[in-house]
């Protein structure tokens, strides 16, 4: 069973579509394309890796280069400014 915290962050309430995306990255450790969950969670950008079965900070996801995002309104070459909003 979830711990209480992992619940909330996975699925926070109330939900905005806003907050939650499929991130496209080219995983340059292992020199392949990955897809991660990313989640804003109180103001941060939280990354979903099934890879490695952690809950990290976007800013510490550094061998990631995201390519795409998918989101409620599609899917859109990635933008760094555009996450950060």
């Amino acid at each position: 069973m979830p711990s209480p915290s992992t619940s909330r962050c996975v699925n926070p309430a109330p939900s905005r579509t806003d907050d939650l995306r499929l991130v496209i990255v080219p995983d340059v450790r292992r020199r392949a394309d990955h897809a991660v969950v990313a989640v804003r969670f109180e103001g941060e950008w939280l990354i979903l890796d099934n890879r490695h079965l952690a809950l990290v900070n976007a800013i510490e996801t550094q061998h990631y280069s995201p390519l795409f995002v998918m989101d409620h309104r599609g899917v859109a070459e990635f933008n760094i400014a555009e996450f950060r909003r």
